[in-house]
Formats: C-alpha cells, sequence, structure tokens
C-alpha cells in the first residue's frame, strides 16, 4: 500500500513537472577551460559551452583590495573568469553579446530548464557564502530574452536585463 502510494505521488509529479524534471541538466564548471552542457527539450536541442580562466589574485591571506579591476568574487583563489558563452539551438548559434557574461566569474554550476512551451532558462551559480550569486538568462529560439542576477542571500534582484533581438534576425 504504501509503496504504491509513493510510485503514485512520484508519477503525478513528474506529470505535474512535465519534461522540465526529465530534461535538466547540472554541470559543474571548471575553473580553467571549455566544457559543454547539452540538453534536448521535445525537438529542441540546446548546446551551452563555456569558456573560463583563472586569474591570480593574491593569497587568501592578502588584505582585500580597496578596488576590484576583476569580476572576481574574491570567494575562490585564484578566481576563474568567464571569457565566453556560446549557445546553440537545434545547431544554430545564439547572438549572446559580452554583456550577458562579462561580469560573470568562480561559476560554479550551470544547468538548463523549460520556461513555458518555447522559452529556455540558463542558470548560472557562482562565487561562495555572502559573495554568492545566481544568474538566469531566458531565450528562445531566436535570440536571449533577459538575464536576471540574484545575491543568494535573501534572493534579491540586483539587475534584470531585457534583450532585444539583433536587427539581422
Amino acid at each position: 500500500m504504501i509503496k504504491s502510494f509513493f510510485k503514485l505521488t512520484f508519477f503525478t509529479f513528474l506529470l505535474i513537472a512535465g519534461n522540465d524534471v526529465l530534461s535538466s541538466t547540472e554541470t559543474k564548471i571548471p575553473q580553467q577551460g571549455e566544457i559543454s552542457l547539452s540538453a534536448t527539450f521535445d525537438n529542441s536541442r540546446i548546446l551551452v559551452t563555456f569558456w573560463t580562466r583563472t586569474i591570480d589574485i593574491g593569497a587568501q591571506s592578502d588584505v582585500y583590495p580597496e578596488r576590484k579591476f576583476t569580476s572576481c568574487t574574491y570567494s575562490r583563489n585564484p578566481c576563474s573568469s568567464v571569457e565566453l558563452i556560446e549557445i546553440k539551438f537545434n545547431d544554430e548559434d545564439l547572438f549572446v553579446s559580452r554583456s550577458i557574461f562579462a561580469d560573470l566569474a568562480d561559476i560554479n554550476t550551470a544547468s538548463l530548464r523549460r520556461k513555458g512551451k518555447d522559452q529556455f532558462i540558463l542558470t548560472l551559480n557562482g562565487g561562495d557564502a555572502s559573495e554568492s550569486y545566481t544568474v538566469d538568462i531566458t531565450f528562445n529560439n531566436i535570440s536571449i530574452k533577459q538575464r536576471e542576477f540574484k545575491e543568494n542571500i535573501g534572493g534579491t534582484i540586483m539587475q534584470k536585463t531585457i534583450n532585444s533581438p539583433p536587427k539581422y534576425l
């Protein structure tokens, strides 16, 4: 009886959640190098590739600088900077402006999920402790729609950028 209840509950959860639960992915992002994550949602194939590099910001015991000349969160040493993000939708490149990733550093994980019928969200988790943050990049098969930058303590949206598709699309 209890097994049947749990099976029914799990089945109901999957039915309500749809493909989002079954198709979402999470990938650990290395401090330096190239890594890709991919997901398929019905007929939509998404491939996201990241390039990161390390930046020497000094020893952990060094005094925190008065001025920071990088986007490093100082929660990791060495710092890891995001140099490039490419997004392919069904083998077609989406335009990803530098403003989407230029200020990102110390990314820990990335994941993909569906939002509604035709939008998708790339979620990036970065930093640590008081410097931790989450970035949600919403896109469809044509362009990136918006980027939300949230602090993880309190969940406050610190920045929300609405994008328009490039004129050549």
